[in-house]
């Protein structure tokens, strides 16, 4: 029976061709080395940048410096963000309700010296982020609308929000620039595209070619390009792919799972014995998550109505051939 393929490909395909698509590099280009117009940042006198989770970023740089990569794990400082300016107390001891939005507020109300208050504590990511809330509460003030405490902690995640998308345009704008150079279309990362097709020839064995030059990539005229791999692979493409985009809106919250796998192994089915749910996950030497896989799938199990399933999940994955952690 023809069966359908359905490949997922993170940032770690991209690492493993040789593209510099971390933060880590994203940072250091635009915002260490050279912050410029061209993502979308501005930089006024060293240090000092334009653009929330860029600035945030920054902080978390100066605070953890070069041997702590934490400042650099844009996914752990989103929800440390949320969870500071929400839930943790500013001073535990004084007052254990009074957050740094709380705080905010207050200093915003009364016309305070967000800076004077800044100061009583010695942690630059909580006085950035205090500056940060009072700044944008200051400017919704001016205009003269009666907001609730609710309204104004809405406007303000609406804030971070979009400052986000504008972040991710950048890091889009950056991941470009790394593959073809935007103001000469002509200078391509070859390396990259030749490593990026075999590397995707391997995972889906579309082709057995070792491409060597661009050139042959381009020349190749394989006729398995141009037909459908199998006879259900369209038709599971056009069917289902509404399906699945679905299942993801449904998620309206922040999810342990990375990538909202939940959505995912329910459209695959992976509690049951289908065709379409075996799982295959690829890794490149020294790069083996085997441990993060099983997390993963067991806090999937977690979410079934069938508790007991779900605890059996791995076992019955791996009885069943259907689960595979692969080296490339």
């Amino acid at each position: 029976m023809a069966t359908a393929q359905l490949l997922i490909l993170g940032n770690g395909f991209d690492l493993q061709c040789g593209l510099k698509s971390s933060y880590n590099d994203f940072f250091r280009n635009t915002i260490l080395d050279t912050i410029s117009e061209n993502f979308g940042l501005k930089q006024t006198n060293p240090g000092m940048v334009y653009g929330f989770w860029e600035h945030l970023l920054f902080e978390y740089y100066q605070k953890y410096g070069e041997q702590n990569y934490r400042w650099c794990d844009i996914e752990k400082i989103i929800k440390d963000t949320l969870w500071l300016i929400l839930f943790e107390p500013w001073n535990k001891d004084m007052n254990p309700n009074l957050t740094i939005f709380k705080k905010a507020i207050d200093i915003s109300f009364y016309n305070y010296d967000p800076i004077t208050e800044a100061e009583t504590t010695e942690d630059p990511i909580r006085k950035y982020l205090l500056t940060y809330c009072v700044a944008y509460l200051n400017f919704i003030k001016k205009q003269k609308i009666n907001y609730s405490d609710n309204d104004k902690k809405n406007l303000i995640l609406t804030k971070l929000l979009q400052e986000l998308h504008n972040f991710e345009k950048g890091f889009c704008k950056y991941i470009k620039q790394q593959i073809v150079d935007h103001k000469n279309k002509n200078d391509i990362n070859t390396n990259y595209i030749i490593n990026a097709v075999n590397l995707l020839a391997k995972l889906t064995k579309f082709t057995n070619s070792d491409f060597k030059y661009i050139e042959e990539i381009i020349s190749k005229d394989e006729i398995a390009y141009w037909e459908k791999r199998t006879p259900t692979l369209s038709e599971w493409r056009y069917k289902n792919v509404n399906t699945l985009s679905k299942e993801f809106s449904k998620l309206k919250s922040i999810h342990i799972l990375s990538f909202n796998y939940t959505a995912l192994f329910d459209f695959l089915e992976v509690d049951s014995p289908c065709i379409y749910g075996s799982l295959i996950f690829y890794f490149s030497t020294g790069h083996e998550q085997r441990n993060a896989i099983y997390n993963l799938i067991n806090s999937y199990g977690k979410t079934l109505a069938n508790k007991d399933q779900g605890k059996n999940m791995i076992h019955k994955l791996l009885l069943e051939n259907r689960l595979k952690i692969v080296e490339i």
